[in-house]
């Protein structure tokens, strides 16, 4: 399968708008971390409470949340002395994500399969 240029130029766009999002997920820590937050009944919670939760040191799941945070995945709020967390996607940066997976999918069913007869 030959991509044209316009096609392999959107590709580009679409891997750089969704790689930090698609890596972050590939992190088993990072997937207890979004889980935690999902099912907390607030939506939200303290690096405290999911560290606890997933049995990990406060300095592992900060630095974790961090990263989550930086891949826009993640946003804070302060409520006296605390800081929460909760998970916002920008919904462009979560198709490109999408997008850019798709468009792997596509490319790779469309390789010649050497081990087929």
């Amino acid at each position: 399968m030959e991509l044209t240029e316009k096609e392999y130029e959107e590709m580009r766009k679409k891997v750089h708008r969704g790689r930090k999002i698609v890596s972050v997920f590939g992190e088993e820590i990072k997937q207890e971390i979004i889980l935690e937050l999902i099912d907390s009944q607030c939506g939200e919670s303290r690096v405290s409470d999911i560290a606890e939760k997933i049995n990990l040191s406060r300095t592992v799941v900060s630095r974790h949340m961090q990263e989550l945070k930086d891949a826009g995945i993640l946003k804070t709020r302060k409520k006296g002395t605390g800081i929460y967390y909760y998970i916002d996607v920008a919904p462009d940066d979560l198709g490109a994500a999408i997008d850019m997976l798709q468009d792997a999918k596509r490319i790779l069913e469309n390789l010649p399969n050497k081990y087929r007869e």
